[in-house]
């Protein structure tokens, strides 16, 4: 009896000190991670309707480049108006962050800027990959030129061909 009583203190204790690492937050019964935690969430998508006002203000280059490589001169001359980037804006695609780390290049050679869709004001990074990036606080959504419709515009587009042929 003496033996039970142990094994049922120690049981408690060890409930006791998992709920004590987490905060209280429940636990699950395999791990000791709160319930809540996420382990792998999808990106969120920011769907862009056809209709949608967009508003595009000042836009600056950022880059960090090395003189004399192709990017380099590339990333010198190159300059969008805002008509441009409203058709970019409509015209990519919401992708995740698995599609934009696999199918896109990333150049230090961007844009970055400020835009308002339907009202809702966005930061946005225009990388010469063919791809960007939209941020309000906390979210953030990435789009791709998925079609690559627009590679005039940038120094390489989706680098893995969507229709390929045997």
């Amino acid at each position: 009896m003496r033996y039970l009583a142990q094994l049922c203190l120690m049981a408690l204790l060890l409930v006791q000190c998992r709920q004590s690492a987490t905060k209280g937050e429940p636990v699950d019964s395999i791990h000791t991670v709160p319930v809540e935690t996420p382990v792998e969430r999808p990106d969120s998508l920011l769907v862009i309707p056809d209709t949608a006002k967009i508003e595009v203000g000042k836009f600056q280059k950022k880059e960090n480049l090395e003189p004399g490589r192709a990017e380099y001169t590339f990333c010198e001359k190159w300059q969008l108006d805002s008509a441009t980037i409203v058709r970019i804006i409509r015209g990519f695609s919401p992708i995740n962050g698995n599609t934009w780390h696999y199918s896109y290049d990333n150049f230090d050679c961007q844009l970055v800027g400020s835009v308002k869709i339907s009202g809702i004001g966005y930061r946005m990074y225009l990388n010469a990959g063919s791809y960007f990036f939209l941020t309000n606080g906390d979210h953030q959504f990435i789009f791709g030129d998925e079609k690559n419709a627009f590679n005039k515009y940038f120094l390489e587009g989706n680098i893995y061909d969507q229709n390929p042929k045997d």
